[in-house]
């Protein structure tokens, strides 16, 4: 599974208005859906810490913070 391109591209237009290439829009698509792969793992550990099966707001701060 893969984030879309298009709404990615638009939140990194926002930094600034510049060229981006598709090698490095396909990186930051990479690289953004592993980073949600280890935070949502990392959330949900702490969820089985609560001895929750759901992942719950601030289980992603502690999460965030832990990463």
């Amino acid at each position: 599974m893969s984030l879309p391109k298009a709404p990615v591209k638009r939140i990194m237009k926002e930094v600034d208005d510049m060229m981006i290439s598709e090698d490095a829009l396909n990186k930051v698509i990479e690289e953004t859906t592993n980073y949600i792969k280890k935070l949502t793992a990392e959330s949900f550990k702490n969820a089985q810490i609560a001895k929750r099966k759901t992942i719950k707001p601030d289980d992603i701060k502690i999460a965030v913070n832990n990463l």
